[in-house]
């Protein structure tokens, strides 16, 4: 007998191969598509991050703090700046500026949210999660290192960072 066409068993079999590739590629493609969510979010927790801590040392820069004290609540921090040095084009000097009562700058963690002097420093794509640390700590050369721990948290995940900057404490120069 010459038999032309296909079995019935031919194409059940057929068909539950065609079935086995489809489900593998979509759990690839799935499992492709759940890692690039991931990385995004990790990218943008990144650039996130990157964008506080220049913030921070825009604050920093700019302030130019000489001394710092606690607050009386924790996750804060006062920069105190005594003195500055201010370069007097017209002149052509350099004054000693002295600052009394020294200016402030207040940084603290409240209620899941960053403050400059009551200024709210909003995220763009996280929240801040509740372990917001804000540490100082000076050495035996009077070098004074304020240390920020952080972590952004999304709605399936939570990413850590940390920074710290230093600066000299210093007294008011003689004039």
């Amino acid at each position: 007998m010459n038999r032309k066409g296909v079995t019935i068993v031919e194409l059940l079999a057929a068909i539950i191969i065609m079935g086995l590739v489809i489900g593998l590629v979509s759990m690839l493609l799935s499992s492709l598509n759940n890692a690039n969510v991931e990385i995004t979010e990790e990218a943008k927790a990144n650039v996130e991050a990157t964008k506080l801590i220049a913030n921070l040392d825009d604050y920093f820069d700019d302030f130019s703090p000489t001394d710092y004290r606690a607050c009386e609540v924790d996750n804060c921090v006062i920069l105190e700046k005594d003195f500055e040095y201010v370069y007097s084009s017209v002149l052509g000097t350099v004054d000693l500026i002295v600052h009394d009562p020294p200016t402030e700058l207040r940084i603290e963690f409240i209620d899941e949210q960053l403050v400059f002097d009551e200024e709210v420093y909003n995220l763009d794509y996280f929240s801040f999660a509740n372990d917001f640390t804000i540490s100082t700590s000076v050495n035996e050369r009077f070098k004074v290192t304020v240390t920020f721990e952080f972590t952004f948290v999304s709605e399936t995940n939570s990413y850590s960072f940390m920074t710290a900057y230093t600066f000299d404490q210093a007294v008011i120069p003689e004039s």
